[in-house]
């Protein structure tokens, strides 16, 4: 599907890096598990949690940036103890510290008031969350195998001396629960037509949009034909029409001096970024109140040209989007892609037989999609555009629908009951209502905060190994 939504949710990034200082040695006698760092009324942070959080971000930076990007722009030598070098020495900040600031407070306190906001709503976790996090141990104890070590000495390895398999699933619980309180909170957000007016007029220019067509004209290695590449360039860029655009195209493609035969005309729409000094020189040309259409701009760089061409007046984006449900099926939750096959047949024709409602699919979505990120709207997608979902789901969904169209679709992800729901809202609002649902979000989290007091134990931090 797509991921549009803030996510809290750690990815679990497993690399056997044993030399690093997961191993560091806390001499204070207690377990990690047994200390409480952080807590609320009914959730609680244990230092083995904060351990495992800790590391699973440091190993997530290693596989997102590569050891070298660490080094060179943040100073971080992935071959030293996080504790034996200094993020800011002034100050004596290690980086041990900053991964546990950002573990902590970026992280399960934020999770810690979504849970509690979670557990008054009523939300809780399900036989789909607990395999995903069966799935999350399970792929532990398979790399651990592969290095000959028990599943204990690996989290140990990975997450430091005393950190449990316990403390990795109930940071799990945390994360998946808050979540999905989280996604829900979102969804659920009304935006009102009222709202998308006003949050559009405090910046209507950076909305509108613009159509243009294009060429490149590659260089070749001499300069002579160099020469005459440019001068076919020049003479696309005099173009007046659309039709002498596209002849002088053709009269370039079929000359001697074409290098890519495999060049095209091209079309592409540009939106407007509002500020000019976010602009490039060409997007600013593209929206200068006398930019006229048929009005042409040259484009030169060190391997080609580019010529331009505008064939549409600034304007909203009024493309369709398309408002779908769906069920996941997870081959990863259900034992297989077999299984998950089975299931998701089992389930469709289980619905289409008791007569295929819409109410009766989004309780079916709720109980047993793995797209845990709809749940709570019955596996709901509003406003979907071309090119948003993976292709298989795409070409269904833009194909010729009716309301009601259903199908079962394989994908890389397993598979989906899809549903058609009609038609969405223009494509220019999408960005705004996303915008608007996000500060809805925001909103919420503050007052969660404020209202679910997150408990923080400092002098506690010296049981995090």
């Amino acid at each position: 599907m797509r991921n549009s939504k803030r996510i809290i949710l750690r990815a679990v990034a497993l690399l056997l890096l044993l030399a690093i200082s997961a191993t560091a040695l806390c001499s204070c006698g207690k377990k990690p598990g047994e200390v409480t760092v952080a807590k609320t009324e009914n959730f609680t942070v244990t230092a083995g949690m904060l351990a495992y959080s800790l590391y699973d971000t440091y190993y997530y930076y290693i596989n997102y940036y590569g050891e070298d990007v660490l080094s060179s722009y943040f100073g971080l030598d992935t071959s030293l103890s996080l504790r034996d070098q200094y993020y800011n020495k002034e100050e004596g900040q290690t980086w041990f510290d900053i991964f546990l600031e950002d573990a902590l407070y970026n992280g399960f306190v934020s999770a810690l008031s979504l849970c509690e906001a979670a557990l008054k709503d009523g939300i809780e976790l399900n036989s789909v969350d607990n395999q995903y996090i069966n799935n999350e141990i399970e792929e532990i104890a398979a790399m651990a195998k592969e290095e000959a070590m028990t599943t204990e000495e690996y989290i140990e390895a990975l997450y430091g001396k005393g950190v449990t398999e316990q403390d990795i699933r109930e940071s799990l619980k945390i994360y998946r629960l808050a979540n999905k309180k989280l996604y829900k909170d979102y969804e659920l957000a009304e935006v009102t037509d009222e709202d998308i007016d006003k949050y559009v007029s405090e910046d209507p220019d950076s909305y509108l949009c613009r159509d243009v067509k294009y060429f490149i004209l590659t260089l070749s290695n001499e300069a002579e034909k160099n020469a005459e590449i440019k001068t076919y360039a020049e003479k696309i860029a005099s173009a007046k029409t659309e039709e002498d655009f596209e002849t002088y195209v053709n009269e370039f493609l079929a000359s001697e001096y074409c290098v890519d035969k495999e060049e095209k005309l091209s079309s592409q729409y540009y939106q407007n970024k509002g500020k000019d000094d976010d602009k490039t020189e060409f997007e600013k040309w593209l929206f200068a109140e006398d930019t006229a259409v048929g009005a042409t701009y040259l484009l030169e760089n060190s391997t080609n040209y580019t010529v331009y061409m505008t064939t549409s007046e600034p304007a909203l984006d009024s493309s369709e989007t398309r408002n779908i449900y769906h069920i996941l099926f997870s081959g990863d939750i259900y034992n297989g892609d077999t299984n998950a096959e089975t299931l998701a047949n089992n389930v469709y024709n289980e619905w289409k037989n008791g007569g295929g409602s819409l109410e009766r699919f989004k309780e079916l979505a709720f109980e047993y999609t793995t797209d845990y990120a709809s749940a709570y709207t019955g596996g709901y997608y509003a406003n979907v555009a071309v090119g948003d979902l993976i292709e298989e789901l795409d070409e269904w969904l833009f194909d010729e629908r009716n309301v009601g169209d259903s199908a079962v679709i394989k994908t890389d992800y397993g598979f989906h009951i899809i549903y058609y729901a009609g038609e969405g809202e223009p494509y220019w609002k999408v960005p705004v209502i996303q915008a608007l649902k996000d500060e809805v979000s925001a909103d919420l989290m503050e007052e969660y905060d404020e209202l679910y007091q997150v408990e923080v134990f400092d002098n506690k931090f010296k049981y995090v190994p």
